[in-house]
């Protein structure tokens, strides 16, 4: 992943408490396999599925809660956007 699309993917999950969705990644460009990398790496931590928090970001009680809040604004986003 390029340093630029990696600063607009911590962008947003800064605005989402580190959280941000798969889909929400694939709208910036990140392709799967850069998605794989950087899980394998541990840039990007599964929350749930299809949920991931950056690194650096401890583990909550909230975590899940914030996830599942995270998941859905995603698909409001998309229903509003017509997908």
């Amino acid at each position: 992943m390029d340093p630029f699309t990696r600063r607009e993917l911590l962008t947003l999950a800064a605005t989402q408490q580190s959280l941000f969705t798969v889909g929400q990644a694939a709208a910036l460009g990140i392709t799967p396999g850069a998605f794989r990398k950087s899980a394998r790496s541990g840039w990007v931590r599964r929350v749930r599925v299809g949920v991931y928090a950056v690194e650096g970001h401890e583990p909550s009680p909230r975590e899940r809660l914030d996830g599942r809040a995270v998941v859905g604004e995603a698909n409001d986003m998309e229903i509003r956007d017509g997908r």
